[in-house]
């Protein structure tokens, strides 16, 4: 089933001022401070109109804030909003490193 697999790969950073993500991965491997674009969603049904209406749409910056101390779930700022996912649902959406 789509929403048990693991969609994370790894990502590397670098120091200094935001942090990026490197390569491709979702938005639960995203570290704090790090920042990605949206590639896609890779939900259905509810859950995927929920993410699209809450911004995370194609080409959108998303930056990772603060993880909670449990590690879920995680704080986004994206198009001006803060946001809290669980990691089930930001696995489903899908990252680049921003240009």
């Amino acid at each position: 089933m789509l929403g048990e697999e693991s969609h994370a790969l790894p990502i590397q950073l670098y120091s200094g001022g935001i942090t990026r993500m490197r390569e491709t991965g979702c938005l639960s491997g995203l570290e704090p401070d790090c920042e990605g674009v949206v590639t896609g969603i890779l939900a259905s049904g509810d859950m995927r109109a929920r993410l699209l209406n809450l911004g995370f749409t194609e080409g959108a910056r998303v930056t990772c804030l603060q993880k909670s101390p449990l590690g879920d779930p995680t704080a986004y700022g994206i198009r001006g909003a803060v946001i809290a996912l669980r990691a089930k649902d930001a696995s489903l959406v899908s990252l680049k490193a921003p240009e």
